[in-house]
């Protein structure tokens, strides 16, 4: 063998050695990965009572990046839109979950009103309190009545009231439902009148929604002006790129192109955030 040769054995072997060290770590990255995934897909399943697995979840997400990524490649044959693509495809399904679980929390809290209101008036008739909570699992719909439900099939199971409220706390976080369990367990161990109690959470969770939704009409115009001043650049990038594709080119194919690029998308994604943070209240 010659010098020649043996030079190009042991570039081939470096590289093979390379690629090996790089292919464990990104199975290892992987691994991690999916290990937070599938945690987080299965507490956001859970709690939004859905009949799928979180490793269904993750599968779903790397499909549709990978069909994502292609069709953006095949149609621009630009890899960077399809880079773009992939991750968008990567995080939309659990993007979408989390958003069913919020749409899920917010009608909760809303429900939470009326099913105050019940208990008052069936304490009030006569009941109970376990027996309340029974006729709103079977008169109330979901999701309030599936979360009561949980509630009442623990307490036959033999838990106390306080430790079943605690439960539907940790299922359900919030101040509303904190509130509740707190004053339920402050009642039930110092005395006091239920009736009084729900009535008055019941006022004070109604206007903290008035509230929030006169602070969200307030600030719709903020919200819609942080929408439009994000998407502009995006607008603005796709038009030059579709009327004269050569002008934005370089950022991708030339290195300080890259760095631009870079710098233009972190400043504008502070930016986003930013406005975002300016017009999000707490109540």
């Amino acid at each position: 063998m010659g010098p020649e040769s043996l030079l190009l054995f042991c570039g081939a072997a470096a590289i093979a050695f390379l690629a090996y060290g790089a292919l464990l770590q990104l199975q290892r990255g992987f691994r991690s990965y999916e290990e937070r995934y599938v945690k987080g897909a299965e507490r956001t399943l859970e709690s939004i009572y859905l009949a799928v697995s979180p490793q269904q979840v993750l599968a779903a997400s790397l499909l549709l990046a990978t069909v994502l990524g292609a069709c953006v490649l095949g149609l621009t044959g630009q890899w960077v839109f399809s880079v773009f693509a992939a991750a968008a495809g990567l995080v939309l399904p659990m993007r979408t979950l989390k958003a069913l679980k919020r749409r899920r929390d917010d009608r909760f809290e809303f429900q939470l009103v009326d099913a105050l209101l019940s208990m008052m008036n069936s304490i009030k008739a006569g009941f109970s309190l376990p027996q309340a909570i029974e006729l709103i699992q079977r008169e109330m719909p979901n999701p309030i009545r599936q979360e009561f439900r949980i509630v009442a099939q623990e307490m036959r199971l033999g838990l106390t009231l306080e430790e079943a409220l605690e439960h539907l706390h940790d299922r359900m976080p919030g101040p509303d439902v904190d509130l509740f369990a707190t004053s339920v367990r402050v009642s039930r161990e110092v005395g006091g009148n239920l009736t009084d109690v729900f009535a008055a959470i019941a006022h004070t969770i109604r206007e903290r929604h008035r509230v929030e939704g006169r602070i969200r009409t307030l600030t719709a115009v903020g919200r819609l002006q942080g929408w439009i001043l994000s998407l502009i650049p995006v607008i603005i990038s796709i038009g030059i790129y579709w009327l004269n594709p050569d002008l934005i080119r370089p950022l991708w194919s030339e290195p300080l192109g890259f760095i631009f690029l870079g710098a233009a998308i972190l400043l504008w994604l502070t930016a986003f955030f930013l406005i975002r943070r300016i017009v999000a209240i707490d109540v």
